[in-house]
């Protein structure tokens, strides 16, 4: 008997380290997204097959996720945020502010029915 894989999404996915090791673990990276050139290209390399958004996280609507989706359904929410300005105290603040942001105020997730983030 064939068990669908649990699906997840990649937010600021880099060159998908982070996509290729929850496929490890078991997971199928469904969309990917970050807003750098050289991760589009590396990360096209790498995983060829997942659909990629090169753009501002700020900018991806709730509309242009479910084109990407194709009515998939996702269990599971990564994303590594680097910031290579900040100490690593403050790395912790920032990224805590920037989940905070997502929830209280982006809606592209909001049709989404998340086991996890």
């Amino acid at each position: 008997m064939q068990t669908k894989k649990p699906s997840a999404i990649s937010l600021f996915a880099g060159g998908g380290g982070l996509s290729l090791g929850i496929g490890q673990a078991g997971f199928e990276t469904i969309f990917a997204t970050d807003v750098e050139t050289s991760s589009r290209e590396t990360f096209a390399h790498n995983m060829p097959k997942v659909p990629f958004w090169q753009g501002d996280i700020r900018r991806l609507t709730q509309d242009l996720l479910k084109g990407f989706l194709n009515g998939k359904t996702v269990d599971l929410v990564v994303g590594v945020r680097l910031a290579k300005d900040f100490l690593l105290s403050e790395i912790r603040i920032q990224v805590t502010r920037e989940i905070a942001f997502f929830g209280a105020s982006s809606e592209w997730w909001s049709g989404l029915r998340l086991h996890a983030f």
